[in-house]
């Protein structure tokens, strides 16, 4: 069992609240400073906070976010790559598909192209 001390205490519910915040709002412009200003501490507390909870930045962590909800449209609907763009947050489509790319390895529409086809299932697959 873990005792923590008040202030161990409160940086993780900042840190908590951090999260939140970046779930709340991946879609939106969010930078550093703006985390900073919501939680009125510093950018290296933020960030060792952070880091201490999460194992990454919290920028590093709204990418993360931010590429794992446009796999997961890119997978499920049928939106244009410039809409998967905008709702998850990214301000140019062209930064987006480079990202896009360097982590996944493909493009989006590649991407979306071998995994939209997997949420059709075939139940029968014996010749009638």
């Amino acid at each position: 069992r873990h005792v923590f001390t008040l202030t161990q205490f409160l940086s993780r519910n900042y840190a908590f609240g951090f999260a939140a915040y970046i779930n709340q709002n991946f879609n939106r412009i969010i930078s550093l400073d703006d985390l900073t200003h919501f939680a009125h501490v510093s950018k290296t507390t933020l960030i060792d906070l952070f880091k201490e909870l999460y194992g990454t930045t919290p920028i590093r962590y709204l990418n993360n976010l931010r590429m794992e909800k446009a796999r997961e449209l890119l997978a499920n609907s049928d939106l244009s790559i410039g809409e998967i763009s905008e709702l998850v947050g990214f301000q140019s489509i062209h930064y987006f598909s480079r990202s896009f790319k360097e982590r996944e390895g493909c493009t989006p529409l590649c991407y979306r192209k071998t995994h939209q086809d997997s949420r059709y299932i075939t139940l029968n697959s014996r010749p009638v």
